[in-house]
């Protein structure tokens, strides 16, 4: 008898983020003290269109710390998708990145890189990670804590730029990059490397580190267009050759901006995902004891027409909590699940209604302490704003299944 696990949560909404009208793109990093929240916010007193603040505030016993300014102006690519990102390296450095406009088509933009080491106060400009100067897209970043720094990854079309003539100078496809941001120097243009030379465009990307390295998930693009999820691992200072982390055999002829979400402790590694290869659509996790090099068969924890936009925590016992939105309240829901490695998983709990538009963007959730998790979302209205609560846990074995 394998005992069924019940998700008890309690969702307590606290005091809003210290983010202003129109707040969006929230993204959660994990920090000694408290998980760090960024997010972008127009700009009240600039008389000018499309002037954002990115800004980052602490999570802490006392709530939401007042919030910091990384950087301001108006050559932002601001969007509910493509979001900066923060990452705190073991020497408590703060690496922030962002999306700058590059050129006046409409995905003409560059990763941008800062760092503080006074918890936010000031901020230091590395540049970018990637040298290439072509007005493509790079976008979709990932990082992650490694020796010496952080892991960055990225999606970076340069090979879909074109001459004057509007033909590709390279293959015409979006690849996958990384390379090492050290904590003190900036980032290693030298050392970067293609993890994958054909992926979809529009799609996040997602890594974690285990004891083996890092590992990264994110939606391939096969030649048959074909959009499962894939894995990459650097195993002995190199990338393993990617390999899907379950056959989906969804083929759709376009992105569907709906990428994967990952999370690991030690060697176990837990990835969620959307696909919409069956005829509803399908929310799936999968776990991994080996780091990554193999996964179980996935458990679908939604198959009932999800939209997806997918987070996940892998708590120590091996449990993972999975969150996605779901199509079927009324107006759409967050909702989360625990899921077992042995496929038992217990309800589906309502963390908040909220939107199916592009506009709510990607709810986020980490984990507070073994027992709380802390979810942001954005809450769509006459004025968008950021809201945020945490849900507390409580394992109970109610049930048995065989």
């Amino acid at each position: 008898m394998t005992p069924w696990i019940t998700l008890a949560l309690t969702a307590i909404t606290l005091t809003d983020p210290p983010a202003g009208p129109g707040a969006l793109a929230p993204h959660l990093a994990p920090a000694p003290g408290g998980p760090l929240l960024s997010w972008l916010e127009p700009v009240p007193d600039r008389p000018e269109d499309g002037v954002y603040a990115l800004r980052v505030s602490r999570f802490g016993e006392g709530g939401w710390s007042p919030p910091r300014t990384i950087v301001a102006g108006d050559r932002f690519f601001a969007n509910w998708a493509d979001v900066p990102m923060l990452a705190v390296t073991a020497d408590d450095a703060w690496i922030a990145s962002w999306l700058q406009r590059s050129g006046a088509d409409t995905y003409a933009y560059d990763v941008v890189l800062a760092r503080s080491r006074d918890e936010g106060q000031t901020w230091t400009r590395l540049g970018s990670p990637h040298d290439d100067g072509t007005e493509t897209e790079h976008g979709f970043v990932s990082m992650v804590a490694t020796e010496g720094g952080i892991r960055i990854v990225w999606l970076d079309g340069r090979a879909m730029a074109t001459d004057a003539t509007g033909a590709p100078r390279g293959s015409g496809d979006m690849t996958l990059r990384s390379t090492v941001i050290d904590s003190n120097t900036g980032p290693d243009i030298g050392r970067t490397d293609i993890l994958d030379p054909r992926v979809c465009e529009c799609c996040n990307t997602a890594a974690a580190l285990t004891d083996r390295g890092p590992v990264v998930v994110y939606r391939d693009r096969g030649e048959d267009e074909t959009r499962d999820i894939s894995i990459v691992r650097r195993v002995d200072e190199r990338w393993t050759t990617p390999v899907p982390v379950h056959r989906d055999g969804w083929r759709i002829a376009g992105c569907p901006v709906n990428g994967p979400a990952i999370a690991a402790r030690e060697d176990r590694v837990v990835v969620a995902w959307y696909t919409g290869a069956p005829e509803a659509g399908a929310v799936r996790v999968a776990f991994s004891s080996d780091a990554g090099a193999r996964f179980a068969a996935p458990v679908t924890v939604d198959d009932t027409w999800p939209t997806g936009r997918v987070g996940v925590h892998l708590e120590p016992n091996g449990d993972a909590v999975v969150s996605w939105l779901d199509a079927h309240a009324e107006g759409g829901a967050i909702v989360a699940r625990r899921v077992r490695p042995d496929g038992s998983q217990g309800p589906a709990i309502t963390i908040a209604p909220t939107t199916l538009a592009r506009a709510g963007g990607f709810p986020r959730l980490l984990a507070l302490d073994d027992k709380r998790l802390l979810v942001v979302w954005t809450e769509v209205g006459e004025v968008n704003r950021l809201r945020s609560a945490v849900l507390t846990s409580d394992r109970l074995d109610t049930q048995s299944s065989e």
